[in-house]
């Protein structure tokens, strides 16, 4: 972000950076420069650079929900960065992966298994039924639709697990712990909230 410095007549830089600030103000200044000056800049401005560092160890919340959102974001651009370049979002993952575990669901119990209303379901489903990689069909009652996946579906599910694989052992490696049991707790914690 940039700001105009008026007191000091400089053109302020800052860029959020992991680190630790330094003792007293978090700011690290940079002896001006005039190689980065811009045309905008009068002869008597100088460039100065500061740069805040943010500790890498993030402050605890005091409210249990921020803290969770917080952990699911950082989560979901862990997993997005995972499968950046194969053609599925983290969301259609896991309807993928879910639907190869559950097999064929209605649309209501996808939505119940993963906690999605149905409008943000519908709109996670589209795309994977365009590409084939998963079918609709009509249930037992008329007002059903049940959700599967495709030949297609499982192919694309297989190609992609290996870059699913490497997020989940690097979230496991930042969880320091034991995995299995914080899934089972997120599980139980789902299932006494929805």
């Amino acid at each position: 972000m940039r700001s105009s410095d008026a007191d000091s007549g400089c053109l302020v830089t800052r860029y959020i950076l992991h680190g630790h600030p330094l003792p007293g103000t978090g700011y690290v200044h940079y002896a001006p420069t005039r190689q980065h000056s811009t045309a905008s800049l009068t002869q008597s401005q100088t460039r100065c650079i500061y740069i805040f560092t943010m500790p890498k160890d993030l402050p605890r919340l005091p409210c249990a929900g921020a803290n969770l959102r917080r952990a699911a974001r950082a989560v979901s651009q862990l997993y997005e960065e995972a499968l950046s370049g194969s053609g599925l979002r983290a969301t259609q993952f896991t309807l993928l992966q879910t639907l190869q575990i559950a097999g064929a669901l209605s649309q209501g119990e996808l939505g119940r298994v993963l906690c999605i209303d149905s409008t943000t379901l519908s709109r996670t489903l589209r795309p994977l039924v365009k590409n084939g990689w998963i079918a609709g069909r009509q249930g037992t009652d008329k007002r059903e639709r049940l959700v599967s996946l495709t030949a297609a579906g499982k192919e694309k599910l297989e190609l992609v697990t290996p870059s699913w694989k490497r997020a989940q052992r690097r979230f496991n490696r930042a969880v320091g712990g034991d995995s299995v049991e914080l899934g089972e707790q997120l599980r139980r914690l789902a299932s006494a909230l929805s």
